[in-house]
């Protein structure tokens, strides 16, 4: 009987499991930021994920001191993101959510682009039998 209670015990544990794994999913699509404390509270270390067309591209790290004032310590963003500047406009200091949500749209910005120049790169001869196609259509 025991067996019978702890095999429905773990059966009931993993779906709550798949769950709550399948909401932080859920989170994570729609804005959501995986956030880790630091360096025993005195920091926070947030994981932006970009995606394109439903699909992960990649992500992020942004660690920050939180203590005595709010300031970004290390991060792995491209240095084009002018990452200074959207702390002030967005003041970093009160509203860290409005500072992360502008980093976010231009990581996903900037991997967005990727994705569409790599689309864009076409090789030379379908090109070249693509246009030749629509000639003899204009033509024929």
């Amino acid at each position: 009987m025991d067996v019978d209670f702890e095999s429905s015990e773990l059966l009931r544990l993993m779906a709550r499991h798949s769950e709550l794994s399948d909401l932080l999913h859920a989170h994570q699509l729609i804005g959501g930021y995986n956030a880790v404390k630091t360096r025993k509270g005195q920091g926070m270390c947030f994981t932006l994920t970009t995606v394109y067309d439903g699909v992960y591209l990649s992500s992020y790290n942004l660690e920050m001191d939180v203590k005595p004032r709010v300031r970004i310590s290390r991060h792995n963003i491209p240095p084009f993101i002018p990452l200074d500047d959207l702390a002030t406009k967005s003041n970093l200091q009160t509203n860290i959510r409005a500072f992360l949500d502008t980093v976010s749209q231009h990581l996903n910005a900037y991997e967005g682009r990727k994705q569409q120049l790599n689309l864009v790169k076409v090789p030379q001869f379908l090109f070249f039998v693509f246009n030749s196609t629509v000639l003899e259509l204009k033509t024929g």
